[in-house]
């Protein structure tokens, strides 16, 4: 069973990347 800050963390990173990711791919 995964720590709970491991899961806090990666949600933050992947709320953080995700809508980055999508403006690179917008302006690739």
């Amino acid at each position: 069973m995964l720590d709970k800050s491991v899961i806090l963390k990666t949600a933050d990173y992947l709320r953080i990347a995700q809508p980055e990711l999508v403006n690179f791919r917008r302006t690739a």
